[in-house]
């Protein structure tokens, strides 16, 4: 069975919050990406069977544009292994524990969401710098999600969120 695996950097943040990082939430600029990129997940029809999220402010903001929009809100859970400046390993297994899913969203941090995508997908450096906020990797594997075993369908940016219906389409 072909799983996908879709990673995603959390939306354009505010610089600072006096209460700390963790609670840095998303500026206009970020609610308006994520807004639209969910606005096209909704109208392809693309729902995550799981949509793991970090706990953190920007990233909770992030999956719950996304899960209001495409109607996923059962399947949004937080997991604190994705906060970020957590170590990989746990993160890594964490993915993994969810190896049968057909379609896992995860919504993190940089630099995580570009070494998970060299974990399970072999990404270049050079795809790494995709993840600008609000960037997708969207991740192809041929039976169980697991390291190393995936291969990279597409990239996508805010800035080309009018391509990533095409993108998507395919995978519905």
């Amino acid at each position: 069975m072909v799983r996908h695996l879709i990673l995603m950097r959390h939306g354009d943040a505010l610089p600072t919050n006096p209460r700390g990082d963790r609670r840095r939430e998303l500026s206009a600029k970020g609610n308006e990406d994520v807004a639209n990129i969910a606005k096209v997940f909704a109208s392809t029809g693309m729902k995550p069977s799981l949509l793991l999220h970090s706990p953190f402010t920007r990233t909770v903001q992030t999956a719950t544009i996304l899960a209001d929009a495409i109607g996923a809100q059962n399947v949004m859970t937080s997991s604190p292994v994705l906060a970020s400046g957590q170590p990989l390993e746990p993160m890594v297994r964490e993915i993994e524990a969810f190896k049968t899913e057909r379609l896992l969203m995860v919504v993190a941090h940089m630099p995580d969401v570009g070494e998970l995508g060299s974990e399970f997908g072999n990404m270049s450096l050079g795809q790494q710098y995709a993840f600008v906020p609000g960037g997708i990797a969207c991740l192809r594997f041929q039976g169980d999600i697991v390291v190393g075993q995936g291969e990279v369908v597409f990239l996508s940016r805010p800035i080309e969120t009018n391509k990533l219906a095409e993108k998507l389409t395919p995978l519905v």
